[in-house]
């Protein structure tokens, strides 16, 4: 898809989308000028409060061969006060995937004067939007039905303030989210960890990033007794994935994934209701994996090691069982109190290669806890540090990536719910505080290294038609967030 900053006033296309807040009254030139071509109607449907502006809201003429455009669009974000890159994101987004849906070719891009002026971000969010717009779950109806994709977009009037460097890195941004987003739409017998290590690998070598996959014999040489005890009651072996990208700089950020291609709950088994949505139990690898890759075409100048374990949780007969204790990596003991408590695990392992392999600052992203439901729901991603610091950089990160991070505590008084009669922790049962004790417990790991967690468990997916201002599907949660930590770590944002 082109991608095409307009120096022309409104360029012809199938679709004039206009964003437009509560408060726009005045089109301002070039609109006004459609707008008396259009007999007023645009003009029409403000005045009359027929179009509020409301988040989400739209309101369409047909062009009738009175302008260049098949269809007029205006398309509501809300109160300025209100809006955030998060909720544009989610609502712009959305309005071109509709227009794609339905067979529209070509896009021009506009915003009234009060919005414009009010967000000069968000030429950038509409820009990486655009590319957003063209992600499509995959299909495997024997039909083969699909949608067309759009062929360009102009950025036109009040969103065209950005330079062909922006742009370009807008599409590649945009892609590697609908890489993370198509990941996790895959169906885990068609994305087992060995084909997904294998589509990495192919990844990093167009890129040419140094990159190392090693199967359960190095794992078990290796000492990552908590990585492996989850992966035994699969008939898919496990993977774990490396990519390294030197790009420059005294600090080399470790990002560390959850990649979990199913999750049945193992021998502590989940409820049959909905699991077919634990295929997507692997965005945290999806999201970390796609950022590197990211960070390596933009030749942002970072250091980055990325690790992504890869396994199925599975109940099969080899499967580790309640009360079973397993001997991590870093040679702490843990017992298993739940087989569903996981995901912890694999990143306990994970943490620790990440240190001895250079991480100096660690971040990771998990689907962890179903408690996260609770505290934030859709809307944001609950997290824990152990540096604030370190943190208010992620969270900055975040904020320009348009993905909400909201900090939970982790007072010293929740370690002793870690302890355990015969290990050194456990992995489950803590009776209070399920999110900040998943994290607390990767925490045991991370050998005093500046560290933030992110649970991605409700931002990662959204299957919430009542949450609107988010993503629907697959978000690709934290590819932004991690592109832009790469960018403040390094200077160069």
């Amino acid at each position: 898809m082109e991608l095409i900053l307009s120096t022309d006033s409104l360029p012809d296309a199938d679709v004039l989308l206009i964003l437009a807040d509560e408060s726009s009254k005045s089109l301002g030139e070039p609109l006004a000028s459609i707008n008396e071509k259009l007999n007023n109607g645009l003009s029409t449907l403000i005045s009359s409060g027929e179009f509020k502006g409301k988040i989400g809201e739209t309101a369409s003429i047909h062009g009738l061969g009175l302008v260049p455009f098949k269809k007029v669009t205006l398309l509501g974000l809300g109160k300025i006060e209100h809006l955030d890159r998060q909720r544009a994101y989610a609502v712009v987004h959305q309005s071109l995937q509709s227009i794609r849906k339905a067979n529209n070719k070509t896009v021009t891009l506009t915003a009234t004067p009060t919005l414009s002026s009010s967000c000069n971000w968000l030429s950038e969010v509409a820009a990486i939007s655009c590319i957003l717009a063209q992600f499509e779950q995959k299909s495997y109806k024997s039909d083969g039905e699909s949608y067309p994709q759009l062929e360009s977009v102009h950025l036109a009037y009040g969103l065209n303030n950005l330079d062909q460097g922006k742009i370009g890195e807008a599409k590649v941004v945009g892609n590697y989210v609908n890489l993370a987003r198509r990941w996790v739409n895959e169906p885990s017998n068609h994305l087992t960890p060995e084909r997904f290590a294998e589509q990495v690998a192919t990844y990093a070598d167009q890129l040419g990033l140094k990159y190392e996959v090693f199967g359960p014999e190095q794992m078990n040489r290796m000492g990552m007794g908590a990585l492996l005890g989850v992966a035994k009651g699969s008939r898919q072996e496990p993977r774990l994935v490396k990519i390294i990208y030197n790009g420059g700089g005294n600090s080399t950020l470790g990002f560390i994934g959850k990649g979990v291609t199913f999750d049945t709950g193992g021998i502590s088994i989940k409820p049959a209701a909905h699991m077919e949505a634990m295929k997507g139990d692997m965005a945290g690898a999806a999201a970390v994996l796609s950022s590197v890759l990211c960070i390596a075409e933009l030749k942002i100048p970072a250091n980055i090691i990325a690790v992504a374990p890869l396994t199925e949780n599975m109940p099969g007969g080899n499967a580790q069982k309640p009360g079973d204790v397993v001997t991590s990596l870093s040679g702490k003991t843990i017992e298993i109190i739940n087989t569903d408590a996981e995901g912890r695990l694999i990143l306990a392992d994970a943490t620790t290669y990440a240190i001895r392999n250079g991480a100096t600052h660690l971040i990771d992203l998990a689907t962890l806890t179903g408690a996260a439901r609770y505290i934030t729901g859709y809307f944001a991603t609950p997290a824990i540090t152990t540096d604030e610091k370190f943190f208010e950089m992620v969270k900055k990160a975040g904020d320009l990536a348009g993905e909400r991070i909201w900090l939970l505590p982790n007072y010293v008084d929740y370690e002793p719910l870690l302890e355990s009669k015969i290990a050194d922790i456990r992995n489950s049962d803590y009776g209070q505080a399920g999110t900040i004790m998943g994290g607390m417990f990767i925490q045991q790991f991370t050998e005093g290294k500046p560290w933030v967690h992110l649970d991605i468990a409700y931002t990662a997916d959204n299957d919430s038609p009542e949450s609107k201002t988010v993503m629907q599907g697959p978000s690709g949660m934290g590819v932004r967030t991690l592109v832009n930590l790469a960018k403040l770590m390094s200077g160069s944002s």
